[in-house]
């Protein structure tokens, strides 16, 4: 049984499938929200995973464009995907840093990864995180 995540970013498009808890697959697709690169995402980490739609169980979207990933069995906001996973991974974190390809959030966890409080830019900065990019 596989359990689907996708994130649809304003600029890339990243996808994990798990298996038991393990990752049996993953995807990262430089190309976001209004363009294939969502569905590239979901295909090439059911490929890796070496599964077929069939095998996904239940698939949850996050990111800029969550709404717009018409397989998804529910959405839930990039704040709370940041939260679950950054404890899952980081128990004792407090604080996320988040930039993106067209904002920067501050997020402030509690000791149970629940948000306390968060900050972001207001507007476009014209492509926050672009800076990161690779030459």
């Amino acid at each position: 049984m596989l359990f689907a995540g996708i994130d649809v970013g304003s600029t890339t498009s990243k996808c994990v499938l798990l298996r038991e808890g393990e990752i049996a697959g993953s995807a990262l697709v430089d190309m976001g929200i209004g363009t294939a690169g969502p569905e590239q995402a979901y295909s090439e980490a059911l490929a890796a995973a070496g599964a077929v739609q069939e095998d996904v169980s239940c698939c949850a979207a996050t990111g800029y464009g969550r709404a717009t990933w018409k397989g998804a069995d529910f959405t839930i906001s990039e704040l709370t995907a940041h939260g679950i996973g950054n404890h899952f991974l980081f128990p004792k974190a407090r604080t996320i840093i988040d930039i993106g390809g067209q904002d920067a959030k501050v997020i402030e966890l509690d000791a149970n990864g629940q948000m306390v409080n968060f900050l972001m830019n207001d507007k476009c900065a014209a492509g926050t995180g672009r800076f990161l990019e690779p030459v």
